[in-house]
């Protein structure tokens, strides 16, 4: 409970409350902390090769609109070849040390 002014007074809660939920006193649900990588690919959009702006080898998997995969490749900051791959949006799984990220890939 807090007054007017903002200031804690007590905590009370007994029964249900008033926007028809029940508070749980089991403690509160939260998502552990997890890094995000900051991989961009270029140039995009490209007709035969892109990379990645890191150096650190990565696995890479090229994934068609409908979900099938139609390539993949071990990256170690060597340019991928995408000259068999037919115009269209790809999207692209990077995963470096266990962490993944996807980015668009436009072919032209």
């Amino acid at each position: 409970v807090y007054a007017e002014d903002g200031s804690f007074i007590m905590d009370h809660t007994v029964g249900q409350l008033p926007n028809g939920f029940y508070k749980s006193e089991v403690g509160t649900a939260n998502v552990p902390d997890f890094e995000t990588i900051a991989i961009s690919l270029y140039p995009n959009p490209t007709s035969e090769r892109f990379m990645l702006n890191t150096a650190d080898k990565a696995e890479v998997i090229i994934y068609d609109l409908a979900g099938r995969s139609v390539k993949a490749v071990d990256y170690d900051n060597m340019a991928i070849s995408i000259t068999d791959l037919n115009a269209g949006i790809y999207v692209v799984r990077i995963e470096i040390e266990g962490k993944s990220i996807t980015r668009k890939l436009i072919v032209q």
